[in-house]
């Protein structure tokens, strides 16, 4: 017999939860909706030169995942190196249930030596 796939158990999640309360259904559906966007990367520059980099996914991303995403991004953001300012991984929970994980923080771009900074 054939294991059942991701997409027969999402039916059978949102089955379940048709027979709920109404209000159990949006705390139910916001990770499934999360985990079908799939992981997302952004970097934005602050005032001051440093530059925020944020990778978020949904509750089944691994934080090894989000951390390689989170420095890829800044990798690509510095255009190669860069110094780590500050770091955290964190998630988010609704009613006991984990919704989003995220890997974020603050890194300076370093300039290769003779080039000046952007």
């Amino acid at each position: 017999m054939r294991a059942p796939s991701r997409i027969a158990l999402t039916l059978i999640a949102l089955g379940s939860i048709a027979c709920a309360s109404p209000l159990a259904a949006p705390l139910a559906i916001a990770p499934l909706a999360a985990e079908a966007l799939g992981p997302q990367t952004l970097a934005a520059a602050t005032e001051d030169g440093s530059v925020y980099v944020l990778a978020e996914g949904g509750p089944m991303t691994s934080p090894v995942r989000l951390r390689s995403m989170w420095r890829r991004k800044a990798t690509q953001t510095c255009d190669g190196d860069y110094m780590v300012m500050s770091e955290r991984a964190a998630q988010s929970r609704r009613a006991g249930i984990i919704s989003n994980k995220l890997y974020e923080g603050f890194v300076r771009c370093v300039s290769p030596e003779g080039e000046i900074p952007r």
